[in-house]
């Protein structure tokens, strides 16, 4: 049976215990082999460098996947939809795109574009669990001190005033950070960093 989630059409998924990955930047070591149902949360490093990936092991656009590429894969998630019943994002901006070279290792398409953001929001109806590459606004200026601009942090702030969730797991800033904020536990993951969301979701 399939389902469309979002702007990808794929089987139908039950309800599974989930193991969520960092980034990972094209190290494969970082990613696991052993079939236990993963989601990566951005940066993979598709487009980087060849990457064996295993069963069951999807994943969400972090700035620094050539969306290109990853549009290609079977296991790409898609920009934005369910997965169960969780909702993700894909995209993030670079803080350091100026340094880097358009087509080679940035991509303009790193960022969902804001007219692409109304069918995001369109298609949240809540969940437990939502999975982005970034953070909304309110917590990369409170957590991280970020106040630069970002359809991707405003648009996920958009969804997380709409409806929060109960966790959001994101990665992108390289910390180790879990933290309440209102009946929302935020947990970013450092690269490499794995996270069963059994333990705070059960």
């Amino acid at each position: 049976e399939f389902q469309r989630i979002g702007d990808k059409k794929r089987k139908k998924v039950c309800n599974i215990n989930i193991k969520y990955l960092g980034d990972a930047h094209g190290k494969q070591e970082l990613i696991p082999q052993d079939g236990i149902p993963t989601v990566q949360v951005g940066d993979l490093g598709v487009g980087f460098s060849p990457l064996n990936l295993p069963s069951n092991f999807w994943f969400i656009r972090g700035n620094h996947d050539n969306p290109h590429i990853a549009k290609e894969l079977e296991e790409y998630l898609g920009d934005f939809g369910y997965f169960g019943e969780v909702f993700f994002v894909s995209g993030a901006m670079s803080c350091d795109k100026s340094s880097r070279f358009e087509g080679v290792n940035w991509w303009r398409e790193e960022e969902l574009p804001w007219s692409k953001w109304n069918s995001v929001v369109e298609s949240y109806n809540g969940a437990n669990v939502i999975v982005s590459h970034d953070c909304p606004t309110s917590i990369a200026e409170s957590i991280f001190g970020i106040y630069d601009k970002s359809n991707t942090r405003d648009g996920l702030q958009v969804l997380l005033e709409s409806n929060p969730p109960k966790l959001w797991i994101f990665g992108h800033h390289h910390k180790i950070v879990m933290v309440e904020v209102g009946q929302t536990t935020f947990i970013c993951l450092a690269e490499g960093e794995m996270f069963d969301d059994s333990k705070l979701t059960k």
